[in-house]
């Protein structure tokens, strides 16, 4: 299902401005003596030709390329795949005792109410889907469709996603198809990193007679994991791994079962508190008896209820989250993991340009473009793909950027009437060399089995950005548009064809706003006595 939306595109203060370098001069396999001679455009510089995005996953990161690509990319035609019954992704999919996260949500949208400061998974997944209402994204979303294959046409610049239905799908009709295409000039995956979980390798594991739960498919037919355990009292449970999610479930089964087990290869690295004096300072709790406790009082929940205190208790978290990369160097501590499968190998065929797969050009180890895309496979972007992750820092603001480099992209496309965009092989080659260099430097190299080396106790980094989370968001903020190789979607020998014939819609159609650039966030009003921005 797909919703065309017919906007003038929002000027956006404080992004960098695409450029128009790179043009190739041999697309469609035609030189350029093939053209026709050069001519004017015949279009108004702002009559932007339809664009369709397709997104594949409603998790954090769908929902805010949903919000995104509908803000900023006018006279666009987006479909949305989820997989799953529910959006939420990874807050939906996992259910497992104790799941609980430091406060999840989007730059532009707070919430001010919530429980603790590590919310419930439940709570998590509830603000996403008050997100989705707020923002009218539902109707771009199709539920219980998964992709199985997608392939970019090198002729028409288009992605052909092939996208199955499954069975309890409630759009499905008995005359629909169970399998169909879809097609976009611009394919986006947010399929989360921690979304693929896997059994550890452990002889004998699949001849247990019993019952086996693994924490990332946690989906027993309780209202709630303690409505699960409620007959486990006298029961003897083996809790393999100490990781993040291995510790939470252990302290939240302890007292509710027989007797418990936990299995663990190696040492769990726990951080010391980074935020408890900052908690109780800003919620003015005595710091003498400051406790790790971090849920929030009815009275504290009020009194953050207050704009100027909410903004504050936030920022200074932020701050200090922001400020402790240092420990990722050598000679500082690590911290624990869980079991996923993040070797970044689909589970479906995604298929580049001369018939590439990506599983195959990801083999032995996966590489990208600061994160964000990849050669050979023009017009696909993602969030959470190789080296996405922060070691420190807030991850949602790191989705959220590469959500931006995306549409950014998009715009780029559409502005300058372009076929592809694609970035170079050298470029590609540069940040791999990058990453090379930079994690010997850190704890992340050190011989230590770890989620971050695809469960291995050596060897590549794959997971995580190289450098700290502010270091990312300056990175993704303006794109390096030369790292990139574009064909025209025209046959032209004018590379300047998007300039149009030299007007804009509303002064040929003589309505419309012709003093937009007088319009609160075009006008940027410089402060008296400014000093450079950081």
């Amino acid at each position: 299902m797909s919703f065309i939306r017919h906007t003038a595109r929002p000027e956006i203060p404080n992004m960098s401005a695409p450029s128009s370098n790179g043009i190739p001069t041999d697309t469609h396999g035609k030189l350029q003596e093939d053209y026709p001679p050069f001519q004017l455009g015949d279009s108004p510089i702002d009559d932007y030709p339809p664009f369709k995005v397709v997104v594949i996953g409603a998790g954090v990161s769908g929902i805010h390329a949903g919000i995104r690509f509908r803000q900023r990319v006018p006279n666009l035609s987006m479909s949305i795949y989820e997989k799953l019954d529910d959006v939420g992704g990874t807050w939906h999919a996992n259910k497992y005792p104790h799941l609980h996260w430091i406060e999840y949500q989007f730059s532009y949208d707070r919430k001010t109410d919530w429980s603790s400061l590590y919310s419930t998974g439940s709570e998590i997944k509830s603000y996403l889907k008050s997100v989705v209402d707020r923002y009218a994204l539902s109707p771009y979303i199709n539920l219980q469709h998964e992709m199985t294959s997608a392939r970019y046409n090198e002729t028409t610049g288009k992605w052909h996603v092939r996208i199955k239905r499954l069975s309890s799908a409630s759009s499905q009709t008995p005359s629909e198809p169970e399998e169909f295409e879809d097609t976009a000039d611009l394919l986006f995956s947010g399929t989360g990193l921690l979304s693929r979980w896997s059994w550890p390798e452990i002889d004998g594991l699949q001849d247990f007679k019993g019952l086996r739960v693994h924490s990332g498919n946690w989906d027993l037919g309780g209202a709630s994991w303690e409505d699960d355990v409620k007959e486990w009292k006298d029961k003897n449970v083996a809790v393999i791994g100490i990781g993040s999610t291995g510790l939470q479930v252990v302290s939240a089964l302890q007292n509710k079962i027989g007797k418990l087990y936990n299995f663990a290869r190696g040492r769990a690295w726990i951080a010391p508190p980074f935020v408890r004096d900052t908690f109780s300072q800003l919620l003015s709790r005595d710091l003498a008896a400051a406790d790790e406790n971090y849920v929030f009082t009815e009275d504290e929940k009020k009194a953050l209820q207050d704009p100027e205190l909410g903004e504050r208790f936030r920022r200074e978290l932020e701050q200090g989250m922001n400020s402790m990369h240092s420990i990722t160097m050598r000679d500082t501590p690590l911290q624990g993991q869980a079991r996923f499968d993040t070797s970044f190998l689909f589970p479906f065929p995604i298929i580049g340009r001369n018939g590439v797969d990506i599983r195959e050009k990801w083999k032995p180890l996966p590489r990208s473009y600061l994160s964000v895309c990849v050669d050979e496979f023009p017009n696909w972007f993602f969030a959470c793909g190789p080296n996405s992750v922060i070691g420190t820092g807030s991850v949602i603001i790191m989705l959220e950027h590469q959500v931006e480099y995306a549409v950014m992209a998009a715009m780029k496309m559409q502005r300058e009437r372009l076929k592809s965009v694609e970035v170079k092989k050298e470029a590609v080659e540069d940040f791999d060399k990058i990453l090379d260099q930079y994690f010997p430097r850190t704890v992340f190299s050190e011989k230590v089995r770890t989620w971050y080396k695809s469960g291995k106790e050596e060897g590549r980094v794959i997971a995580l950005w190289p450098g700290s989370t502010l270091h990312a968001l300056r990175a993704l903020r303006h794109p390096r548009w030369e790292d990139f190789n574009y064909e025209k979607r025209d046959e032209t020998t004018n590379r300047l064809c998007w300039l149009g014939g030299g007007m804009t819609v509303n002064e040929i159609n003589g309505t419309g706003d012709r003093s937009w650039y007088l319009n609160d966030g075009y006008v940027d009003i410089p402060p008296l006595n400014a000093s450079p921005s950081s």
